[in-house]
């Protein structure tokens, strides 16, 4: 598919790294961001070996993966990033598309982390 086939918004128009917030900020075209924390997006894998299987990955299942870092990561194309984790995991590949889908997942998984940990405190 071709980034003039693709619906709008689906396309980044900027990725931001922060290496003190352990975060990935992706911007659309139309203007949404959604920021991921590593230990979501490394969750989130889209690969086959995380899933166990070809089918979509279940949103509702993602669970963060603590104690991995973002190594490096490089565009691939115009329609996804490839991420390199300090596990040295570096096959999936992240669509822009599937990094929309799950935005909203990210921050519920990260709010629900902070409320266990807060209660835990």
């Amino acid at each position: 598919m071709s980034s003039e086939d693709r619906p709008r918004g689906m396309t980044a128009a900027s990725i931001e790294v922060s290496d003190e917030n352990e975060a990935i900020a992706v911007t659309w075209e139309d203007g949404h961001t959604g920021v991921f924390s590593w230990g979501f997006l490394r969750g989130a894998c889209p690969c086959v070996l995380c899933k166990r299987n070809h089918r979509g990955v279940d949103i509702s299942s993602i669970e963060p993966v603590d104690g991995v870092w973002l190594v490096d990561w490089m565009p691939v194309g115009t329609y996804a990033v490839r991420l390199l984790w300090s596990d040295a995991h570096e096959t999936g590949i992240y669509s822009f598309e599937y990094l929309r889908e799950i935005a909203g997942a990210a921050n519920v998984t990260d709010e629900r982390r902070q409320e266990a940990q807060g209660g835990a405190t």
